[in-house]
């Protein structure tokens, strides 16, 4: 089932389907709220499961399909292409939604889900396939940052929430904010994988066993 849909480029229409429905049905949404968040109660906790649980179901599939790299590789410019016009038509749409008194509301969200959908996977497989075109060669240091990705992606949420409370109210250009935010919390995280979470029992279980050495060990997971 899966090899068929992640072979061929128009997978991406397939693979944007659950986010599409759920997100077009969730009422006023819009682009700029992105995938449903786990808050809420139970109903909202459900559709992020799902809208999440598929697209980590498809980079399950993805990583039992990678001689189908290959053509992940070939497709990046189709692929980009395809991201760019979804982005723009998501974008487009977007504008829209204040004309919702001169277009139904319900079909503009339909059409942002869609087009959002389309974009993000469409994204993914470009990039995919532009970082294997170009950046395939073994690179210690993208190795120890793919590693490290896990544990950052885990831990940002409530790191990023505190800095930004911190300096919030401080009288800044906002792309200084963002710098600085960004710039302490990927510090913060970067420091405590290597002392806290590389070589320890969470390490082992995110990335395979690491040895302290001069080298970074390459898991064979």
């Amino acid at each position: 089932m899966a090899r068929p849909i992640l072979g061929n480029p128009l997978g991406i229409l397939f693979l944007a389907l659950p986010a599409t429905v759920i997100m077009g049905a969730i009422p006023d949404w819009t682009a700029s709220v992105g995938p449903p968040t786990p808050n809420g109660g139970l109903f909202y906790v459900s559709r992020s499961v799902l809208v999440y649980g598929a697209a980590f179901a498809a980079g399950w599939a993805m990583h039992r399909q990678l001689d189908l790299s290959p053509r992940w590789t070939r497709w990046w410019p189709w692929t980009l292409a395809m991201a760019l016009a979804f982005t723009l038509a998501s974008l487009v749409f977007s504008a829209a939604y204040p004309l919702g008194a001169q277009v139904p509301v319900r079909l503009l969200s339909v059409a942002q889900a869609a087009t959002y959908s389309i974009a993000s996977w469409a994204w993914t497989f470009a990039l995919i396939g532009l970082v294997l075109r170009y950046f395939s060669a073994p690179s210690p240091a993208r190795r120890y940052l793919a590693d490290a990705s896990y544990w950052i992606y885990l831990v940002h949420p409530p790191l990023l929430l505190l800095i930004g409370s911190a300096i919030r109210d401080l009288d800044w250009p906002a792309w200084i904010k963002l710098f600085l935010t960004v710039g302490i919390a990927t510090s913060i995280m970067l420091a405590s994988y290597q002392l806290l979470v590389r070589y320890s029992l969470i390490g082992a279980v995110l990335n395979g066993r690491r040895r302290k050495s001069g080298r970074v060990a390459v898991s064979s997971a």
